[in-house]
């Protein structure tokens, strides 16, 4: 992998790590991540404006919707999945089940040029993610946030795969206003029916923070759009996923969580595939 795009979804991971940790900072209030990916559709509009000429509508409308529902049900997933569980438990799972299932689905489906040691480098990325799963949990408890963990997975692979699928057809700078114009259509029904009145502070409280998380994710998006254009899409999942280093670190610095021994084990299993991937 060419070193240029090896650290473009490195910096892609660390802006999806600060964005994340600043989501968990200012609370639950998962209506903020939809303000944010609104702001960063809608702003775009002039922009289609001004390149329409270079547009094939039909064909950006339509793979737009499908990658915006496939993110959709990503981000319903998700925000339902750690209202109950702890990351801990969510995260580890879903990004690694979204490595494993996005990482065949290239190599079978695609055809992609993965070498034994890319697959050996995803493989440590894979089991230093597992290593962040928490053991500490009662049994049923874990059992359910498992399942959750599993259906988030799911959900990743979907939008990854989907989005990896529109862009051999589009270009990224077309492809990512699109759908986060219609992610906030398709979202809105399901944000006012079940949480109104975060919605309703979000609108009136929270706009500021909302802009601030809507910079950071849209860049992270469209960085990790652009190389997955050109890339593999098992190498740029499983590197995409050393964001867990970076989410890790600042939380363990920012938020002031725990940092065991293990969790510097996994960041450093995580490394290791991350190198392994480049070199391959």
């Amino acid at each position: 992998m060419p070193l240029s795009l090896f650290f473009l979804i490195i910096i892609s991971g660390l802006l999806h790590a600060i964005w994340n940790i600043i989501a968990k900072h200012v609370g639950k209030n998962t209506t903020i991540l939809w303000l944010s990916m609104s702001i960063g559709g809608w702003i775009g509009i002039p922009y289609l404006i001004w390149i329409q000429s270079q547009i094939t509508w039909s064909l950006l409308l339509g793979w737009g919707l499908i990658c915006a529902a496939a993110h959709a049900c990503y981000y319903i997933a998700l925000t339902r999945a750690y209202a109950q569980f702890p990351i801990s438990v969510i995260y580890p799972i879903s990004r690694g089940l979204g490595i494993v299932i996005t990482s065949l689905f290239s190599l079978f489906y695609f055809h992609d040029s993965i070498t034994s040691i890319g697959v050996f480098g995803v493989f440590l990325v894979l089991a230093g993610i597992i290593l962040f799963h928490s053991p500490h949990q009662p049994t049923s408890f874990k059992s359910l946030g498992i399942y959750w963990g599993i259906l988030v997975g799911i959900t990743t692979a979907t939008y990854l795969i989907t989005d990896y699928l529109a862009l051999q057809n589009l270009p990224a700078n077309q492809l990512i206003w699109v759908m986060f114009i219609f992610m906030s259509i398709i979202l809105l029904p399901y944000l006012f029916h079940f949480h109104r009145s975060e919605l309703y502070e979000t609108l009136t409280q929270k706009k500021g923070i909302a802009i601030l998380i809507g910079s950071l994710s849209f860049s992270s998006c469209f960085l990790i759009l652009w190389v997955l254009g050109i890339s593999p899409l098992g190498y740029v999942v499983a590197l995409r996923e050393t964001s867990i280093i970076f989410a890790g670190l600042l939380a363990w610095f920012y938020l002031k969580e725990p940092f065991s021994t293990t969790k510097w084990f996994a960041v450093s299993i995580i490394s290791i595939g991350a190198i392994i991937i480049k070199l391959s």
